[in-house]
């Protein structure tokens, strides 16, 4: 499968709950993908498959926008349950992090990206091959 992505967007999609077993694992691969994206301006986190986050999992999610924050970069979340969502503003996650915006869906945060970041219009990069 071939496809175009926007310069400056990333989309990674997490798979199952994000707890105090698999987070560092997973911003280990997060950040491995992020960087050697010197164009990044926003990291979308899919959370379709996310059921649940424990406290270790939003301080993760915390340092992640941290780390974004710190390259011009913004955290984003796409497709977050409502239970989610209540966990991730309970742990304080919107609050922490507050540049973080958040979509019902990947395609209303791809139209997003387009009108909060013009200067990415019309600009394609190709996707890197392993």
């Amino acid at each position: 499968m071939r496809s175009t992505t926007l310069r400056g967007l990333m989309i990674c999609r997490l798979d199952g709950p994000l707890y105090y077993g698999n987070s560092e694992l997973l911003i280990g691969e997060v950040l491995l993908l992020i960087r050697g994206a010197s164009s990044l301006r926003w990291l979308v986190l899919r959370f379709d498959s996310v059921g649940d986050v424990d406290w270790v999992g939003a301080k993760m999610l915390m340092e992640l926008s941290d780390r974004l924050q710190r390259r011009g970069a913004a955290l984003v979340f796409a497709e977050l349950s409502t239970k989610v969502r209540s966990i991730l503003s309970d742990f304080g996650v919107f609050a922490t992090t507050g540049s973080v915006k958040e979509f019902s869906s990947v395609r209303a945060a791809r139209s997003a990206y387009r009108r909060y970041e013009p200067v990415s219009r019309n600009r394609f990069a190709e996707p890197r091959r392993a």
